[in-house]
């Protein structure tokens, strides 16, 4: 016996379907909007208030960036949804095919216009100077991957088209613990400026972005052999 992770909207209970159906594409939303949070616990956990002040400045941008990424992969979805229930394999193929590329294209323009325009957006934003370096870096390193993200977003239209809502939640439940996990993993053996309460200094740099307050773990092992020394 099989068990199919997609729901059958026509046959059963229209109620229980609809439930089973939306309790994963709600947590699938909400997962995407605390990846910024867990940013943010991290962040504050390693590095300073300027940090948690940098990665707190693009919250908003963050936001509408997942809110117009969600809403261009509906589209996609209905489409496929609507060759589904005709039977017609050749207009799903091919919607399929057109939305991957499409997504992959925008994806692209989307980051290199964002890494360009990013300083400009932040400065439009009122952001503090003293934590507008950090803000414009974290900003771009997210606009870096927007082709991974559209593309994901377009995968999970495209699956929730068929009825199988729990796919998306998975992926993206495991890149989560990946992205949480890698990120305690460089904290925990990185080492940091530290003040004479155990806190993390503040530091400065002639260039932006140098400013960081430790070297990262393969550094830090280098250090523990006597390979390196920072002072």
């Amino acid at each position: 016996m099989t068990i199919s992770k997609n729901v059958d909207m026509i046959n059963g209970s229209l109620t229980k379907n609809i439930i089973k159906f939306c309790i994963p594409v709600i947590l699938t939303n909400f997962l995407q909007l605390i990846f910024n949070a867990a940013d943010l616990v991290i962040v504050g956990q390693y590095c300073g208030e300027n940090y948690v002040g940098a990665v707190g400045a693009t919250l908003s941008v963050i936001h509408l960036i997942i809110g117009l990424f969600t809403g261009l992969s509906v589209g996609v979805g209905v489409a496929v949804a609507q060759g589904l229930g005709a039977q017609d394999d050749k207009f799903v193929s091919d919607t399929v095919h057109t939305s991957v590329l499409s997504f992959f294209i925008v994806g692209v323009i989307l980051t290199g216009v964002g890494i360009v325009l990013t300083p400009s957006l932040l400065t439009w934003m009122n952001t503090p100077k003293d934590i507008l370096p950090l803000a414009i870096t974290y900003m771009q390193i997210y606009f870096a991957g927007s082709v991974v993200i559209l593309l994901y977003n377009c995968g999970a239209s495209i699956l929730r088209a068929a009825g199988d809502s729990r796919s998306p939640l998975i992926y993206l439940f495991l890149a989560g613990v990946l992205n949480v996990g890698f990120q305690i993993f460089h904290g925990m053996k990185s080492y940091f400026c530290q003040d004479e309460y155990g806190q993390i200094a503040p530091v400065y740099s002639i260039s932006a972005g140098l400013d960081y307050p430790g070297v990262g773990p393969e550094h830090a092992w280098l250090h523990d052999i006597g390979r390196a020394e920072y002072v």
